[in-house]
């Protein structure tokens, strides 16, 4: 069995109708008391009815984009909020074995620095653990190859 995992990206992605009836699907509710339904109505980005097709097209305002779902299975998409803003600009160094690693790496970004100007790394938990001296890089052996 398949399953599909929707998104508010893909609800948004119907042909421009403010409605959008997903059909024939076997659709996860987490809700005990009615666990499966066969239809959901999705109005402006929200699901705003769920049971039998005859059900949720009673609850329609309109006409709305039909999507035959195949009897896929659907369940809610799990989305983690969980974001570290501005880190795309730091430079990875997780993957480096040891701290002579880091230091090569920290010359090799600086030589096309202006003064200044600032280095921001980047590493992961548990790092030091992954490095061959077992530890992390004092600031004393960063400023070694970056003053």
């Amino acid at each position: 069995m398949k399953t599909i995992v929707f998104s508010l990206a893909l609800l948004a992605a119907t042909s421009g109708s403010a409605e959008t009836l997903f059909r024939n699907g076997q659709i996860w509710t987490g809700n005990a008391a009615q666990a499966n339904v066969e239809a959901m109505l999705v109005s402006d980005g929200r699901i705003v009815a769920i049971g039998s097709e005859a059900q949720v097209k009673a609850a329609a305002r309109g006409v709305p984009d039909i999507v035959d779902l195949h009897t896929k299975r659907v369940v809610p998409g799990f989305n983690d909020a969980h974001v570290h803003y501005g880190f795309r600009d730091r430079n990875a160094l997780y993957d480096a074995g040891s701290l002579a690693e880091i230091q090569r790496r920290v010359v090799a970004l600086t030589a096309a620095m202006q003064p200044g100007e600032w280095l921001v790394g980047q590493a992961n938990l548990f790092f030091d653990r992954k490095l061959k001296e077992g530890r992390l890089p004092t600031r004393a052996e960063l400023d070694a190859v970056s003053s």
